[in-house]
């Protein structure tokens, strides 16, 4: 029986659960007063769960990287049950947890066959995880020591340092400025102590939203529910974060040396976050700019017309609090002046002369095409529920995103486009051989 279960994971691993992108879902709250979002899909006999708490980055105070710690560590061992002895335990039932962190939230994701047998086994282990978290002294040292590893792996990456070098100079002293995983002097200085304080303050109901995927019926998943969240205090709902104080009106300009073949370019700015007026402009602009793969503005003037850099692209991240909307070229160093000067020269007509007609309707079609795509499998939809549930938006998100990407006019992103990249608020950020500092 363990070895059939086996096979039948391996299988959902590997050939996804395609369901309509129509996705039903039902909302309620427990009777702990957390906020559930449920979408029946029947297709296969498994049902994913997301816990996800008000519990990110944003709640580190000075302990950076305490609560990317304290996700790792919940699933490490609870009550009488070690880290091994847990492990092997989560193993036998066919299912599976998992836990992690951003700057906005801290997660806890189940997997199980609908199986009674198999779901009332992975549930048990969940609530003990919730309930009886054992945050052993020796797990503790062990994660430090492997967050320390990872962020000296970190800085071996152009990349992800010039990310962080961009965060720091658009969100200055607010938490998003700084990596979730910490620094090695914040890390080294997190105890236990820290990382149970942490756990009973911000892992309660009233920071909680619950959603639930998969082939149970709105009576199971009600239960599913009623379960996680009768084990939890209810606890003080987390203090709304607070905006990103505003930056200096003037472009800001960050070099560093870094021993790499290549130079990595940032330039961004400030946006909104989710459910903000201007997310769906700005959704349409990004993949317009850079987010398009291989027909967006970036990659045609700085890659295909120049063969100027080996990549050139765009990303949106909106969050709880505001956002930010970067892009980001690699290049040769002996190209860097030019592509760095096309990059700033396309932003600018842009700015001047507006996105193509054919380029807003390239975006747009490629967003409304795609987008069942990405709601294609219970993973995919579990995640798209998590986001409405945390971060407050309309239960009907999915079957309204093709309208509200549709609705979006060419004067529309060049309205947002002007207020969010302006000259005076980009930061530009180049690490790679031979720079000469900040300017």
């Amino acid at each position: 029986m363990k070895n059939f279960v086996s096979a039948i994971l391996v299988l959902l691993l590997v050939f996804p659960l395609c369901v309509s992108a129509k996705v039903q879902v039902e909302s309620w709250s427990t009777e702990n007063n957390v906020s559930v979002l449920y979408a029946q899909v029947p297709e296969l006999e498994m049902v994913d769960m997301y816990l996800a708490f008000d519990a990110g980055s944003t709640r580190d105070g000075k302990k950076h990287g305490l609560a990317n710690l304290v996700s790792a560590l919940i699933l490490q061992g609870a009550s009488d049950l070690n880290v091994d002895e847990f492990n092997e335990a989560i193993g036998l039932t066919g299912g599976n947890l998992s836990s992690g962190s951003s700057s906005d939230m801290a997660y806890i994701k189940m997997r199980s066959l609908t199986e009674q047998a198999n779901l009332e086994a992975v549930m048990r282990l969940l609530k003990l995880a919730l309930s009886s978290p054992r945050f052993d002294d020796s797990d503790v040292n062990r994660l430090v020591a492997r967050t320390l590893i990872g962020l000296d792996f970190k800085k071996q990456s152009p990349a992800a340092v010039a990310q962080d070098e961009l965060y720091a100079e658009l969100f200055a002293a607010h938490p998003y400025g700084f990596p979730h995983e910490g620094t090695a002097e914040s890390v080294k200085s997190i105890t236990r102590d820290d990382v149970s304080k942490f756990f009973n303050e911000f892992y309660v109901a009233k920071n909680l939203n619950i959603s639930i995927v998969g082939a149970v019926n709105l009576r199971q998943a009600k239960a599913m529910a009623e379960e996680i969240s009768s084990i939890l205090v209810s606890g003080e709902r987390a203090d709304k974060v607070f905006s990103p104080p505003s930056k200096k009106t003037q472009g800001i300009l960050v070099k560093r040396n870094f021993p790499s073949i290549q130079s990595h370019i940032r330039v961004g700015a400030r946006s909104v976050e989710r459910g903000h007026p201007d997310y769906f402009p700005l959704l349409v602009a990004n993949h317009a700019l850079g987010g398009n793969s291989l027909v967006s503005v970036l990659f045609r003037s700085i890659r295909e017309e120049r063969g100027l850099a080996y990549s050139a692209y765009s990303y949106f991240s909106p969050k709880l609090t505001g956002g930010s909307l970067v892009a980001a070229v690699q290049t040769d160093r002996e190209n860097q002046e030019e592509a760095l000067s096309v990059l700033d020269s396309s932003l600018e007509k842009l700015r001047l002369e507006g996105f193509s007609g054919k380029d807003i309707d390239s975006a747009k079609d490629n967003l409304i095409g795609g987008f069942p795509l990405r709601v294609d499998t219970n993973a995919e939809i579990l995640n798209y529920l998590a986001m409405l549930g945390f971060y407050k938006l309309p239960t009907d998100y999915l079957e309204t995103f093709a309208g509200n990407v549709d609705r979006v006019t060419r004067a529309e992103v060049s309205r947002v486009f002007n207020r969010y990249l302006s000259p005076e608020k980009l930061v530009t950020v180049i690490v790679g051989p031979n720079q000469d500092g900040d300017e």
